[in-house]
């Protein structure tokens, strides 16, 4: 079901936009094997590296996990990419 939903966003997302895939689990079927199945079959998407929100002196990363002993919560995980094309809407205009 999270390939599905990830590959129907990704239909809507315009050249240069972004893609958040955000879960709360850690389960590998829904982190990590969604992601490298999406990134097999979305060639037109480049990994995007996002801040930790927990602990931002951390380099950014294309994933992040958010563990439960370090949120005081659930556990997350998040993946981010770009879609390649076109300018995002942070870039300066001409």
């Amino acid at each position: 079901l999270q390939k599905q939903l990830l590959a129907n966003a990704a239909g809507l997302v315009k050249p240069g936009g972004k893609l958040i895939y955000a879960v709360c689990t850690l389960t590998k079927s829904e982190t990590t094997d969604v992601v490298e199945a999406f990134e097999n079959q979305f060639k037109d998407f480049e990994p995007l590296a996002v801040a930790n929100p927990l602990n931002p002196e951390l380099p950014a990363s294309p994933r992040v996990w958010i563990w439960p002993q370090d949120s005081d919560g659930n556990g997350m995980f998040v993946a981010a990419w770009r879609k390649i094309g076109g300018t995002s809407s942070t870039s300066p205009k001409p």
